[in-house]
């Protein structure tokens, strides 16, 4: 993998792509008006899996297969997450492996084919993007991922044949997060936003299918990944695991050959 694909998945992949993830379903509002935002957030809470459930999940690793847009080569993913904002991630191709992870305060990747052995300290920009408890947008837990922000009621939209209701969350420095949420199943069928990259403005989008419940928790297992309308990241999860034992080392940097 290319150091360009290597940012591609930490900055995108990482940030935007498991704001999607562990979305879940099955719960509708009875009533003939559009609901109110809280009603929504309200539902996707129950259709994720309710409170209950969710406050019990404290790590998570997923094992999957992706591919980056025009490149058709199948790579192996394992994505390891522990609350509040622990990330770890192992991607294997032909040729080669990359480790990546988040301790809390530094990102860091070990890419042989950019840096040798050598653990490399990523751009303070990916740390901060990552500096969010990523637990509850694995979840797709929308309470807890708009917390803190200015929420607002679009209207109705709809996503691949289906009638959504459009939220908007805005940050206090402007930044916007557009939320599409299933009007029957209350999952999130898209989100989309706009970055900076490359000195230009980027739409990106993501749709999560596939969904699938385990123990309680209802959860997509593919996901596509849009820059521009192009897709630019594609993954089929293979297996998800709920509270797995995970040495809290495993999120460090690892030390230089020869460090202590």
């Amino acid at each position: 993998m290319t150091r360009h694909h290597l940012s591609i998945f930490t900055n995108l992949a990482i940030k935007t792509i498991w704001v999607l993830l562990l979305v879940g379903c099955c719960t509708s509002i009875a009533s003939s008006q559009s609901p109110t935002v809280d009603q929504v957030i309200a539902g996707n809470e129950a259709a994720v899996g309710g409170q209950d459930v969710l406050k019990q999940i404290e790590e998570i690793r997923l094992t999957a297969s992706a591919t980056f847009g025009s490149d058709t080569a199948e790579r192996s993913v394992v994505i390891t997450m522990k609350r509040p904002n622990l990330m770890h991630t192992v991607t294997t191709s032909t040729t080669g492996k990359v480790v990546s992870g988040f301790d809390g305060t530094t990102a860091w990747a070990v890419d042989p084919q950019t840096g040798g052995a050598a653990p490399l300290v990523l751009e303070q920009s990916t740390a901060s993007s990552l500096s969010s408890p990523q637990m509850d947008s694995t979840l797709g837990y929308l309470r807890a991922m708009v917390a803190g922000q200015t929420i607002q009621m679009i209207g109705n939209d709809e996503v691949n044949g289906s009638k959504v209701y459009h939220l908007r969350a805005k940050w206090s420095d402007g930044n916007a997060f557009d939320y599409y949420i299933d009007q029957n199943t209350f999952m999130i069928a898209k989100t989309s936003t706009q970055i900076q990259q490359a000195g230009a403005v980027q739409l990106i989008e993501s749709y999560p299918t596939k969904y699938r419940k385990l123990n309680g928790v209802t959860l997509p297992y593919s996901l596509d990944v849009r820059v521009a309308g192009q897709s630019v990241f594609e993954m089929q999860i293979q297996q998800v695991e709920l509270n797995p034992a995970i040495d809290a080392g495993l999120f460090n940097m690892p030390q230089p050959s020869g460090g202590k």
